[in-house]
Protein backbone atom coordinates (compact mmCIF):
# COMPACT_ATOMS: atom_id res chain seq x y z
CA UNK A 1 0.00 0.00 0.00
CA UNK A 2 2.75 2.68 1.24
CA UNK A 3 4.55 2.15 -2.45
CA UNK A 4 1.28 3.10 -4.10
CA UNK A 5 1.58 6.81 -2.26
CA UNK A 6 4.73 8.03 -4.05
CA UNK A 7 3.44 7.33 -8.01
CA UNK A 8 0.05 8.51 -6.61
CA UNK A 9 2.04 11.78 -5.79
CA UNK A 10 4.44 11.48 -8.80
CA UNK A 11 1.21 11.80 -11.10
CA UNK A 12 -0.13 14.68 -9.32
CA UNK A 13 2.91 16.55 -10.25
CA UNK A 14 3.00 15.42 -13.94
CA UNK A 15 -0.29 16.71 -14.04
CA UNK A 16 0.53 20.05 -12.33
CA UNK A 17 3.55 20.37 -14.52
CA UNK A 18 1.20 19.95 -17.57
CA UNK A 19 -0.95 22.65 -17.06
CA UNK A 20 -0.08 26.28 -18.69
CA UNK A 21 2.76 28.48 -16.85
CA UNK A 22 1.91 30.10 -13.53
CA UNK A 23 -1.30 32.46 -13.70
CA UNK A 24 -1.97 35.47 -12.15
CA UNK A 25 -5.28 37.69 -12.78
CA UNK A 26 -5.23 41.21 -10.55
CA UNK A 27 -4.41 39.52 -6.84
CA UNK A 28 -5.20 36.03 -7.50
CA UNK A 29 -2.64 34.28 -8.49
CA UNK A 30 -2.35 30.30 -9.48
CA UNK A 31 1.18 28.52 -8.77
CA UNK A 32 0.90 25.17 -10.65
CA UNK A 33 5.38 25.11 -11.03
CA UNK A 34 5.36 25.34 -7.51
CA UNK A 35 2.40 22.43 -6.95
CA UNK A 36 4.45 20.08 -9.26
CA UNK A 37 7.56 21.06 -7.18
CA UNK A 38 5.76 20.34 -3.74
CA UNK A 39 4.33 17.05 -5.37
CA UNK A 40 7.62 15.41 -6.51
CA UNK A 41 9.03 16.49 -2.71
CA UNK A 42 6.50 14.79 -1.22
CA UNK A 43 7.02 11.81 -3.73
CA UNK A 44 10.83 11.59 -3.00
CA UNK A 45 9.89 11.94 0.87
CA UNK A 46 6.85 8.69 0.54
CA UNK A 47 9.64 7.11 -1.22
CA UNK A 48 11.63 7.08 1.60
CA UNK A 49 9.28 6.02 4.02
CA UNK A 50 8.07 3.01 1.58
CA UNK A 51 11.52 1.26 1.92
CA UNK A 52 10.56 -2.40 3.71
CA UNK A 53 13.15 -3.39 6.11
CA UNK A 54 11.09 -6.17 7.46
CA UNK A 55 13.24 -9.46 7.78
CA UNK A 56 11.21 -12.67 5.97
CA UNK A 57 10.66 -15.28 8.76
CA UNK A 58 9.56 -18.60 7.85
CA UNK A 59 8.06 -20.32 11.55
CA UNK A 60 8.27 -24.15 12.10
CA UNK A 61 10.95 -25.21 9.86
CA UNK A 62 13.37 -26.00 12.57
CA UNK A 63 12.82 -28.55 15.31
CA UNK A 64 13.79 -25.92 18.28
CA UNK A 65 11.25 -23.27 17.03
CA UNK A 66 8.50 -26.58 16.60
CA UNK A 67 9.33 -27.54 20.10
CA UNK A 68 9.43 -23.91 21.67
CA UNK A 69 6.26 -22.91 20.11
CA UNK A 70 4.74 -26.25 21.45
CA UNK A 71 6.14 -25.52 25.09
CA UNK A 72 4.33 -22.25 24.74
CA UNK A 73 2.05 -22.15 27.38
CA UNK A 74 0.04 -18.84 26.12
CA UNK A 75 -0.18 -20.65 22.35
CA UNK A 76 -3.59 -20.71 21.06
CA UNK A 77 -4.24 -24.86 20.04
CA UNK A 78 -4.71 -25.25 16.90
CA UNK A 79 -7.85 -26.07 15.11
CA UNK A 80 -6.15 -29.01 12.70
CA UNK A 81 -3.48 -31.17 13.70
CA UNK A 82 -2.21 -34.48 11.57
CA UNK A 83 -4.07 -37.35 12.45
CA UNK A 84 -7.23 -35.67 13.34
CA UNK A 85 -9.72 -37.12 11.05
CA UNK A 86 -8.03 -40.99 11.90
CA UNK A 87 -10.34 -43.55 12.92
CA UNK A 88 -9.69 -47.03 14.40
CA UNK A 89 -11.59 -49.55 12.83
CA UNK A 90 -12.96 -51.85 15.56
CA UNK A 91 -12.47 -54.73 13.59
CA UNK A 92 -8.41 -53.53 12.42
CA UNK A 93 -5.27 -52.42 14.22
CA UNK A 94 -4.79 -50.46 11.47
CA UNK A 95 -5.87 -46.75 10.76
CA UNK A 96 -8.04 -46.37 8.32
CA UNK A 97 -9.89 -43.22 6.61
CA UNK A 98 -13.41 -43.14 6.11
Amino acid sequence: MRAAAPHAANAIAAYFATKAADKSVGDLSIAYSRRAAEYRETAKRLERLSVVTAIPYAGGISRSDKDALEEDTDRVEPAFSIGMHDVVAPYSTRNVYP
